[in-house]
């Protein structure tokens, strides 16, 4: 299944959780479509490092390209919705009674995501790019837009200190990646 398809699915998944509409098996689908979501998104950053070190590459395919594309597409059209379901479940995430730890792990799931859209190691790159591009600017283009919506002002208030942190962790998980890119930024010409 394509990464497109996985998002449109992953796109209903939210829909329905953030009308409430979570029966058992909604929940179930929901959890097996945001893992093969995650799956779908780390294997074309795979392909990406594994034609790009491979001397013989049997299709031209563009991954950076392919993910970068995608990466405007969910903050165009799904962040918006993964805010408010986000914000929806913040407060409910830690007291869900036992018999409901499938909700729980339902949103912790759209919760990693989202965070693994949002900042894996290409963006984390196009973040350090020594000017400032439609890319590495279209986070906080969305989250600006958010803020200034009343109706979304306070899912991004809300959710807002656990995404800073999935991005503090990102760029601990990836800083050796990161920094020589910095380390190259600051050294001068």
């Amino acid at each position: 299944m394509l990464l497109e398809d996985l998002t449109d699915i992953f796109s209903l998944v939210l829909q329905r959780a953030e009308q409430g509409h979570l029966t058992p098996g909604i929940i179930t689908i929901g959890i097996l479509v945001t893992s093969s979501y995650r799956t779908s998104l780390g294997n074309v950053t795979n392909k990406k490092k594994v034609c790009s070190s491979v001397l013989i590459i049997c299709t031209p395919v563009n991954f950076t390209n392919l993910y970068h594309q995608f990466y405007n597409l969910f903050l165009q059209s799904i962040f918006p919705c993964w805010l408010r379901v986000l914000s929806q479940s913040l407060p409910l995430s830690s007291n869900f009674p036992p018999e409901e730890g499938k909700v729980g792990s339902l949103y912790e799931d759209i919760y990693n995501a989202g965070r693994d859209t949002l900042f894996n190691l290409d963006t984390l790159r196009q973040l350090c790019e020594d000017r400032p591009t439609d890319q590495s600017t279209a986070l906080f283009n969305c989250l600006q837009k958010a803020c200034s919506s009343s109706s979304e002002s306070q899912a991004v208030l809300s959710i807002m200190p656990k995404i800073f942190l999935s991005y503090v962790q990102a760029v601990k998980r990836h800083r050796g990646t990161v920094s020589v890119k910095l380390r190259r930024l600051s050294v001068p010409g």
